[in-house]
């Protein structure tokens, strides 16, 4: 953690990990899938494995994103808003 926050000063543009820090849900529900196929490729047409996880890097991240977008803020959105809509009122007290 301490060499983490040593090196933050070279990061200059902090944007790219606010992005997978929000995606990090999605990366870890990806991540699996699409490593677990870029593994059966590379077994199916001898393909080099490690050119595969190359690939399979841009994949998770684009995957992430759109899981991301498609699926947790509009989750987060609607249940926002249904619970907003079915949270208690407060009792007023009438002297």
């Amino acid at each position: 953690m301490i060499a983490s926050i040593s090196l933050e000063c070279y990061f200059t543009d902090k944007r790219i990990f606010k992005a997978l820090g929000d995606w990090s849900y999605s990366v870890y529900l990806v991540h699996v899938l699409v490593l677990s196929l870029g593994w059966y490729l590379s077994r199916r047409f001898e393909l080099n494995p490690y050119a595969v996880v190359v690939g399979c890097v841009p994949v998770i991240m684009l995957a992430s994103w759109i899981s991301y977008r498609l699926l947790e803020q509009r989750l987060y959105q609607a249940l926002k808003a249904l619970s907003e809509r079915c949270a208690p009122q407060p009792v007023s007290r009438q002297s």
